[in-house]
């Protein structure tokens, strides 16, 4: 039988923005990969945050800022059109770049305005930021070629709570929207959870992925 893949997004799901990881979440999350539940993270931050924030060696595959960056296997790649370098040298020197090597991650009312080529980039909101992007990148362009490289099929079932995890949903077998998530992820969720963030995490795998036995999808 093709494996169930998780496939989550990070602040406002897994944990609430400005706070830690509840182990209770790394410890849930780490018995379903034990039962054979394939993990992929999937978030806007760079990589140097996330190693930061949680063990990364919990998810079989991550996908990093908004579906640029996929570390899988040991091997970290770049998806990012060659050209895009050109044009993020020049959309840095309009704005502060952080951590990220291919996005460019701002607040969100800092946004307006932006001088892009909507040829070549555009903005996707996260709740509070705002992330400009190569067209053509999104959280699901990141996760189908995660998926790829594991060679991993089965039932996806996808977590998220902003704006920008709408593409992902998309593509998701089982859409779970946390209670602090936008109203849009709500509307197209198949399930929104009564607890937030990591609560709301807690709460979906009892419901889909209850400890002992076998996924409820």
């Amino acid at each position: 039988m093709p494996r169930s893949v998780i496939a989550s997004d990070l602040d406002g799901t897994i944990k609430a923005r400005g706070r830690p990881v509840d182990p209770r979440v790394v410890d849930r999350l780490a018995q379903a990969k034990k039962a054979g539940v394939t993990l992929i993270l999937v978030s806007g931050r760079c990589m140097k945050e996330l190693e930061e924030l949680l063990p990364l060696s919990l998810f079989d595959a991550v996908v990093a800022e908004n579906g640029a960056v996929l570390e899988a296997g040991g091997k970290t790649e770049t998806l990012a059109p060659r050209w895009w370098a050109s044009e993020r040298e020049r959309l840095a020197g309009l704005f502060e770049p952080g951590c990220e090597r291919v996005i460019i991650s701002i607040p969100r009312e800092k946004s307006a305005g932006a001088a892009l080529d909507p040829s070549r980039a555009r903005i996707e909101f996260n709740v509070d930021r705002a992330m400009i992007l190569p067209r053509g990148v999104d959280k699901a362009t990141g996760l189908r070629k995660a998926l790829r490289r594991l060679g991993r099929g089965g039932r996806l079932v996808c977590l998220g709570d902003g704006e920008n995890d709408l593409p992902m949903f998309r593509l998701a077998d089982v859409k779970v929207a946390m209670k602090n998530s936008v109203d849009e992820l709500k509307e197209a969720a198949d399930y929104v959870t009564k607890a937030e963030d990591g609560e709301g995490v807690l709460e979906a795998m009892d419901r889909f992925f209850p400890a002992g036995g076998p996924p409820r999808l």
